[in-house]
């Protein structure tokens, strides 16, 4: 297994590549506590060099197009500021800079082709649509649990930015006519802030490895749900064979069967029980071992 790590920058990273993130990663989670957590760091290191972790993806077979293996969530998170941050350029009519920041959003590749740098498929088309892209969008899209959960984080942030501004507003020691310019300020003090965010940037060979790392990654330290684990499992052995993702596909319809049960239970406890009707109880904790035996 051959791993590259190098010290990077957010706005290098959305700069020089594309981010894919594979179909077993699990569906985009952060809370409240987690945004305003970031929110916070962010604004307390808006002047230093602040180090949000380490990255970790695969080569894809067009050079410089990755798929995410760790840091997902965080990379995620970043495009929805992003995302928002540009909104508000264009509100304080600042289109050279809205249409300067959405570059590293969305942008032509090697052929000439629009796509956008952060590539999902569980929540297309809403973060596509409704995140990501330039203006308004009236495409109306379905909302389950994951856009529900970027929905939130999008909103969350949103109120956060319009804040920071609006305390320019009621400063009355800033003239009327600097109010805008000074807003423009804190906009592109935000931004910079982002994109200077610190992270080493881990590359590994082929998809292969990448299901090895993201196990590894996940059944030490802080614990990752047992459906996300078993999920990476499956679809290790059931690869797509094409454009159709069986495999995928049969996973999501069994969670949302799972999800819209009239009994209040979670997938975790949902393979628990099962596993404990046919074969030994054991520790959830200890369960996913058992089942990679199997």
């Amino acid at each position: 297994m051959k791993i590259e790590s190098t010290d990077s920058d957010i706005e290098t990273l959305l700069n020089g590549s594309f981010f894919q993130i594979p179909r077993f990663q699990r569906p985009y989670s952060w809370d409240d506590e987690n945004i305003n957590e970031f929110w916070s760091d962010l604004i307390q290191n808006k002047n230093d060099d602040y180090f949000i972790g380490s990255m970790v993806v695969y080569k894809k077979t067009v050079k410089q197009q990755f798929g995410v293996v760790d840091g997902q969530q965080r990379l995620t998170t970043i495009t929805i500021l992003l995302c928002i941050l540009r909104d508000f350029f264009i509100q304080l009519d600042q289109e050279d800079k809205a249409k300067g920041l959405h570059q590293l959003i969305e942008r032509s590749d090697r052929n000439n082709k629009s796509e956008y740098v952060l590539r999902t498929e569980t929540s297309f088309p809403y973060f596509q649509e409704h995140i990501q892209k330039y203006g308004s969008s009236d495409l109306e899209t379905q909302i389950g649990q994951e856009e529900e959960n970027l929905k939130n984080a999008h909103k969350l942030f949103s109120g956060l930015v319009n804040s920071a501004i609006e305390s320019i507003d009621i400063d009355s020691s800033i003239a009327v006519n600097r109010k805008k310019r000074k807003k423009v300020e804190k906009i592109t003090e935000i931004r910079n802030t982002v994109l200077n965010l610190k992270i080493i940037f881990v590359v590994l060979d082929n998809e292969d490895d990448a299901y090895l790392i993201f196990e590894t990654l996940n059944t030490r330290g802080k614990d990752l749900a047992l459906t996300d684990l078993v999920k990476n499992h499956v679809t290790k052995h059931l690869k797509s064979g094409g454009a159709v993702d069986p495999a995928k596909i049969k996973w999501g319809q069994i969670l949302e069967t799972i999800h819209n049960s009239s009994v209040d239970i979670s997938p975790d406890s949902f393979i628990y029980h099962f596993w404990a009707s046919r074969y030994e109880s054991v520790p959830l904790k200890k369960l996913f071992p058992k089942i990679k035996k199997i």
